[in-house]
């Protein structure tokens, strides 16, 4: 049962219609849509209300039971989390957190939690709403706010729902990591203004020298990851390095100065049914060192 009467309190139930579709896949890996599910919960940290089958059958499946459920069982740090935030920031903002989230018994994931505090005429209630890690509240993958690329938390979301989808099947691919050439130059002659724009300027580009089933996200600074998919040697990546290569060659105009920028890529290959992004991302960077060297 959901409360009806709604008057008070930084949203009203109107305001909350923006709640994500329910979707039965909680529990059984990520789903296509990057929102994992919605409930309600009172003061006292019980779930009232799920707007999702997933979220009712994984709280039968940890308790043995749908009614009056702890939101604790399904999200391990709400209630530590909740207190912080009521403390450091009222108990009538919404706040957001990241957390694991129970899929059964056995099993847990990493998800983003956004609590939205709603009152009736007596009582508080909490509105919940579970997403991807990686992604914002609308289920698109987090942006970095310099290029408008993924950043480092959606390329390892992306990894995870790609691996999701092929579970039983090879899925080779390959890394590239991106490093641009002096780039503190930049920034030291002509300000980090400047410097932001050659980066937005760059990721422009390089979003037109990849394939559309593969991924590019800026990774931290001045490097960059692009993940590759179905590919197994280098020589079926070199045409896509040597394409970003280019695109990074041509001159940028920036403050009546014209810059002239290079890149070093590194390269990494893998193989099999797991993505190990991190020891991919390690060789490729290890690759790319190797290549600046030269």
């Amino acid at each position: 049962m959901a409360p009806t009467n709604w008057n008070k309190g930084s949203h009203s139930l109107e305001e909350a219609t923006f709640m994500p579709k329910p979707t039965d896949t909680l529990g059984l890996g990520l789903p296509e849509s990057h929102n994992l599910g919605t409930c309600l919960v009172d003061p006292d940290t019980k779930v009232i209300f799920a707007a999702d089958a997933a979220i009712r059958n994984t709280l039968k499946k940890v308790n043995g039971s749908h009614d009056s459920q702890e939101i604790s069982s399904l999200i391990p740090s709400f209630s530590e989390k909740t207190k912080q935030a009521f403390q450091k920031i009222g108990r009538w903002q919404e706040f957001e957190f990241e957390s694991t989230v129970a899929e059964s018994c056995e099993g847990s994931f990493p998800a983003r939690i956004r609590v939205i505090p709603l009152l009736t005429d007596s009582s508080e209630i909490l509105l919940v709403i579970i997403s991807a890690v990686g992604t914002n509240i609308d289920g698109e993958l987090i942006t970095d706010a310099v290029t408008g690329l993924p950043d480092r938390r959606a390329l390892e979301h992306f990894c995870r729902l790609w691996q999701s989808g092929v579970p039983t099947e090879p899925t080779p691919h390959a890394v590239l990591f991106l490093d641009i050439d002096d780039f503190k130059q930049v920034n030291d002659l002509l300000g980090h203004a400047a410097g932001d724009q050659v980066l937005a300027e760059l990721a422009k580009r390089w979003k037109g020298c990849i394939r559309e089933e593969d991924l590019i996200a800026r990774y931290g600074g001045d490097e960059f990851v692009v993940l590759v998919k179905q590919v197994s040697s280098r020589r079926e990546v070199e045409p896509i390095v040597k394409r970003l290569s280019l695109a990074t060659q041509s001159p940028i105009e920036i403050g009546g100065e014209t810059l002239k920028i290079s890149v070093t890529i590194g390269m990494a290959l893998a193989e099999g049914t797991t993505i190990d992004l991190a020891q991919t991302i390690a060789a490729a960077d290890i690759d790319m060192y190797a290549t600046k060297k030269q």
